[in-house]
């Protein structure tokens, strides 16, 4: 298992997913065993996951990814995003994976702040700094793929 992927999104064949407390995962029209790794994170119902194992092709084990104390049941949903985030800032002290984005060429190039393509960390300022975005690049890449969302990195 690599500590990062390229992919911000990456495609699964699932229809929907179920996570159960115990952090199992269950597909419906699912191939995890080819589409899912350890270390993928999961992003659904506004909570994000990170895989601990790939049991078989509709069943797998995740962990919380984002300072949550446990796992919250999420009930079965067609709306959820794959992406190989950097596997170290779910064990970071402080890191919240929600502002980890994978940036393309394309997003580095429109975005405001952005210096180089790759996995970013995007951090909103407090007090003086209120409002201030920043941006930090953890993993420097111009191979990144795929695009989660367009309302941070926007592509034009």
């Amino acid at each position: 298992m690599s500590l990062w992927g390229m992919k911000d999104s990456k495609t699964v064949s699932a229809t929907s997913i179920a996570i159960a407390t115990n952090g199992t995962v269950t597909g419906v029209d699912t191939t995890f065993e080819s589409q899912l790794a350890v270390g993928d994170f999961i992003f659904v119902d506004s909570k994000h996951f990170v895989v601990t194992a790939v049991a078989s092709d509709t069943s797998a084990t995740v962990d919380v990814a984002d300072n949550a104390a446990s796992v919250a049941e999420v009930s079965a949903t067609g709306s959820f995003v794959v992406s190989e985030k950097p596997m170290y800032v779910k064990y970071a002290s402080g890191e919240s994976v929600a502002e980890i984005y994978g940036a393309d060429p394309t997003e580095a190039g429109v975005t405001s702040g952005l210096a180089h393509a790759g996995w970013v960390k995007r951090t909103v300022g407090t007090n003086g700094r209120a409002n201030r975005v920043h941006f930090e690049t953890l993993v420097a890449s111009g191979s990144i793929t795929g695009d989660a969302e367009d309302t941070i990195l926007p592509d034009s």
